[in-house]
């Protein structure tokens, strides 16, 4: 086993499975606590939750009947957020982050810094009804120029193709076989993450195809890819925290987070 697969491994391991340093801590404040009102007031109380996201208008928590509100929708989800708000913090520069790198490649207006971040909630066996087709999305554009330089280069990324066809990414996924998709998503951003290093590296010219958008041909014509920021770093770092990019509209940015186990 290659020290690439053991590390894409690695960082599969922790799809969904972001880290609660302060768990214990927060389930000593919650308590009997009687609703997510309650339990978000003793967190921010014990500034277990930055008193800052009291008012913070740039964030919100929604949930799968389509209801929004400032405070997270059940005391398992203020655990989440107690528990290590500032992965969740790190998260959100990190997808804002994945937004701009995308924005040349994109058809339509991306969200800017300014958009309102979305944190949504699961748990296993009842992960609602997010759409797996909008988790972790690309541009067209991007994905045309993607796949048109990985034929182009193939011989060069004969590694990480092997690697990434060598990694047990089923074996990883829970008993929620349901949630399969999204761990094969995480897999497939994890690779081209590296594909895109190992091509910059090597300071390999971008392929575009003929038949390619016109989008992609004006954004990365004649360039290589070490000219160009690497749009998949900041979503395979957004995985390795353990949160899933759930969908990313004009004004919004969803980000998927599981509750606590």
């Amino acid at each position: 086993m290659t020290e690439r697969i053991t590390t894409i491994e690695a960082l599969l391991e922790r799809v969904l499975s972001p880290s609660t340093p302060r768990l214990d801590d927060a389930r000593a404040v919650v308590g009997d606590a009687k609703s997510a009102d309650d339990a978000w007031e003793a967190c921010l109380a014990e500034e277990l939750i930055p008193m800052s996201w009291a008012s913070d208008e740039k964030r919100v928590f929604g949930s799968w009947v389509n209801t929004i509100s400032n405070v997270p929708p059940s005391t398992e989800a203020v655990l989440r957020v107690a528990a290590n708000a500032e992965a969740m913090l790190a998260a959100e520069v990190l997808a804002r982050s994945a937004m701009r790198a995308s924005a040349p490649w994109a058809d339509r207006e991306s969200p800017s810094a300014e958009s309102v971040i979305e944190w949504r909630f699961f748990s296993y066996g009842q992960r609602g009804s997010f759409d797996l087709d909008t988790i972790d999305r690309v541009p067209r554009a991007l994905g045309e120029l993607h796949d048109a330089s990985l034929a182009e280069h193939r011989g060069a990324l004969d590694d990480v193709f092997r690697d990434s066809r060598a990694v047990r990414w089923d074996r990883l996924v829970p008993k929620d076989q349901s949630l399969a998709p999204t761990f094969f998503r995480a897999l497939r951003t994890l690779t081209r993450e590296q594909q895109w290093a190992v091509l910059a590296s090597l300071k390999a010219n971008v392929f575009v195809r003929a038949k390619s958008s016109s989008r992609a041909r004006a954004v990365a014509s004649g360039d290589r890819f070490d000219l160009l920021p690497n749009p998949w770093a900041s979503r395979a770092a957004l995985w390795e925290l353990g949160f899933v990019l759930l969908d990313a509209g004009r004004d919004r940015i969803v980000l998927l987070s599981s509750s606590v186990p």
